[in-house]
């Protein structure tokens, strides 16, 4: 340890030592060995490191670095969509093939849930092609129930969902 409770790091060269790297650049190479440090800071190490190379400023964009510093806005939790009565959005999906069939021979199963009150209703199904099918008989029977009739059908765009049946 010297000055500034700092460790000196010695950097020498072996002669058939050494491994390819594709970038001429020393200053872009230490920037990515250093965890993709900022130019100014790489010039500030300079001053206390002995043994670095004469850095430029990269005028080139880092990759990592445009990655790295891209963001997602949060998911609105106050503006979220929800529905003002019953059926004017219903969510729906398919789950299966599943390894274990149902007592009636049955690998799949159809939910469909209610936004508004958040009923949930299953289906079991042999196969996606039914689901057409069993959508209209839910419709019928919550609608008749409800005297409400279902406004919105929300998927995750399934390939079942996109037949022009549902259209």
């Amino acid at each position: 340890m010297i000055e500034n409770k700092l460790f000196p790091i010695k950097f020498f060269e072996k002669n058939g030592g050494y491994v390819f790297v594709g970038i001429e650049d020393k200053s872009k190479i230490w920037h990515m060995r250093l965890g993709h440090l900022n130019f100014q800071s790489l010039k500030a190490l300079l001053e206390v490191v002995r043994g670095l190379p004469k850095l430029e400023e990269c005028k080139d964009v880092c990759e990592g670095c445009a990655l790295g510093k891209q963001a997602r806005d949060k998911f609105p939790k106050d503006e979220a969509w929800r529905a003002k009565h019953p059926l004017q959005l219903v969510h729906t999906d398919i789950y299966g093939p599943m390894q274990i069939e149902s007592f009636g021979k049955s690998t799949y199963f159809i939910t469909f849930i209610d936004d508004f009150t958040r009923m949930c209703w299953v289906y079991f199904i042999s196969s996606k092609d039914e689901a057409f099918k069993c959508f209209k008989g839910f419709k019928l029977l919550v609608e008749k129930q409800s005297e409400h009739s279902v406004k919105c059908l929300r998927s995750d765009k399934g390939g079942e969902y996109c037949r022009n049946e549902f259209f």
